[in-house]
């Protein structure tokens, strides 16, 4: 479903129509927990489904003092691979 701009590559993700406002907290769960499940996100929030680990990100690299330039470019060629 494509968002209402028009935005190539971004969709749109229904909202929970219920906002908690401190006095209404049956219907804000009720709503959350069927938004949630929809989106098949629930079992994370209750602890059901364990969260993938986080990607690291690759670290770049770093030269000898003494490196030249060949060095340096073999060293940035390999981490860009």
């Amino acid at each position: 479903m494509a968002p209402p701009d028009g935005t190539p590559g971004a969709y749109s993700v229904p909202s929970v129509p219920v906002i908690f406002n401190g006095t209404n907290w049956g219907d804000f769960v009720f709503h959350m927990e069927v938004h949630m499940d929809g989106q098949l996100l629930w079992g994370y929030l209750t602890g059901e489904r364990i969260c993938p680990p986080r990607p690291l990100l690759p670290t770049p690299p770093t030269y000898p003092p003494d490196a030249d330039d060949d060095a340096k470019n073999a060293l940035l060629e390999a981490f860009e691979t």
